[in-house]
């Protein structure tokens, strides 16, 4: 009889504890799902796409529900329909062309180098041994704007400015022009130039290429987000679109509904980068990996992407990013604009 209870209290604990973990995975499940979204619906809520960020959490989400609901029940169900999202949501990710074997080579490295960079020298050493054609830097009006002379051995063309500035560009080629472009009233949080254009002329059968540094903010008030797009896309819609590189800190996720909307402002220009960029560090102390791509080069389409990686650590909380372009426009042939 002691028996038989102790069997029917253990079935009774058993089965209230398979219950619980159930009702964890159908809420975890949920919130899988409510992430799952968040690409999607950020296109009609702002203040929802601010949350893309945290979309990759989805996938361990799903796996936690599925775990604790033995892939039973609501969790499970719950779980399995956000998989379905984030299955969705990865193969409508553009995808590049095959690598072209021929064309004039250049490299642009694009790399915010924070205000309180913790290795100046150290960064500048990195980006001087990129093999990088033209950097594209911001932030740069901090800790770092006391190495920019170092890196003009290497890069003896710069944008320049009259004081320190945010945004930067520097080039082993001659820069005929540049121009920033002040940001309006909603805008006043982010660099005082949202956008910096200039002329670089490459050598050989290319020519003059517009080329355009960025440095976006994060949590945009309602519209303008939309102000900062039409202006960005006027702005290289005014330049050569078969020439022309754009890139910059975006503070934006591939997945998210706004980097799909800039993706089609800046057509034909194509964002060739989701190279995990942010962070490097936290409150100045190293973080083991990134956990997403903010940094992008947006290419003309005169160029192909041969490819895309990510730099060593610097003493920035970002990675720097670099991409090697072929240009396959008039005249193309076999060199290297280096």
């Amino acid at each position: 009889m002691v028996f038989q209870s102790i069997s029917i209290g253990w079935h009774v604990h058993q089965h209230s504890g398979l219950r619980l973990a159930r009702a964890v995975a159908t809420i975890i499940g949920t919130a899988a799902l409510l992430l799952a979204l968040v690409p999607w619906a950020g296109a009609w809520v702002v203040e929802v796409d601010w949350l893309a960020p945290a979309w990759p959490l989805v996938f361990a989400l799903t796996i936690g529900a599925l775990v604790l609901s033995r892939a039973r029940g609501a969790g499970a169900v719950t779980a399995s329909i956000a998989l379905g999202l984030c299955t969705l949501t990865v193969l409508a990710q553009p995808r590049s062309a095959a690598n072209p074997r021929e064309g004039i080579r250049l490299r642009v490295v694009t790399h915010n180098v924070w205000t309180d960079n913790v290795d100046a020298s150290g960064t500048a050493a990195v980006l001087e041994r990129s093999g990088a054609d033209i950097l594209f830097l911001q932030e740069t009006e901090g800790q770092f704007a006391s190495v920019l002379p170092v890196l003009a051995r290497t890069f003896p063309y710069s944008s320049g400015c009259k004081h320190r500035c945010a945004l930067i560009i520097l080039s082993r080629f001659p820069i005929e022009s540049t121009k920033l472009r002040r940001t309006d009233r909603p805008w006043r949080r982010i660099d005082p130039g949202m956008m910096l254009d200039a002329r670089i002329r490459l050598p050989g059968s290319v020519g003059i290429i517009p080329v355009v540094t960025v440095h976006l903010a994060r949590g945009q008030a309602r519209g303008a987000d939309l102000r900062q797009r039409a202006e960005l896309a006027q702005a290289l819609k005014r330049a050569d679109g078969n020439a022309s590189i754009l890139a910059g800190d975006f503070n934006l996720v591939p997945w998210s509904a706004r980097m799909r909307m800039l993706d089609a402002a800046l057509a034909p220009l194509a964002r060739a980068t989701a190279a995990f960029s942010w962070p490097a560090r936290f409150e100045k102390r190293d973080v083991p990996f990134p956990l997403v791509p903010i940094d992008h080069v947006y290419a003309g389409s005169g160029w192909a992407l041969e490819s895309v990686r990510r730099l060593e650590r610097t003493g920035s909380d970002h990675y720097p990013i670099a991409v090697d372009l072929i240009w396959q426009g008039q005249n193309a042939m076999v060199t290297s604009a280096r």
